[in-house]
């Protein structure tokens, strides 16, 4: 499920520093709660799964499970 962006100041286990949006997306949850840093801040980079979970067709697919 989508939520309002947020990053971190360090990569954290991604390889390179990427902002989130969505709260499956398993990068993101390795970031703690008080962490998060709201918005993108300077990062220009979306999440690869975070942007692959926001997709329709994948919102679809985890309904009929």
């Amino acid at each position: 499920m989508q939520v309002a962006p947020y990053y971190f100041l360090t990569r954290g286990v991604a390889l390179e520093n990427i902002w989130h949006n969505n709260n499956e997306c398993e990068l993101g949850l390795s970031i703690a709660a008080a962490e998060r840093l709201p918005g993108k801040g300077h990062i220009r980079k979306h999440c690869p799964f975070c942007h692959l979970l926001n997709q329709p067709w994948q919102a679809k697919a985890c309904a009929t499970r």
